[in-house]
């Protein structure tokens, strides 16, 4: 009999009676004909600003930018 363990590493993992799952979101964006659209670093860290926002008004964790 094989006895298998499971170990929660990460606090995001959800565990149900029959289910275990960890839901993330990759966004990527890109522009038509690849042009540098965020060339400028004042527009950069404006926009970064803004996302960083929007995810602690929504309790989103960035892991990543």
């Amino acid at each position: 009999m094989t006895k298998y363990e499971f170990r929660n590493d990460e606090p995001d993992i959800i565990h149900g009676r029959g289910y275990v799952y960890n839901l993330n979101y990759h966004i990527v964006w890109c522009t038509k004909y690849h042009n540098q659209a965020l060339a400028n670093p004042i527009i950069v860290d404006s926009l970064k600003d803004k996302i960083l926002q929007i995810c602690r008004e929504n309790e989103y964790t960035v892991k990543a930018l």
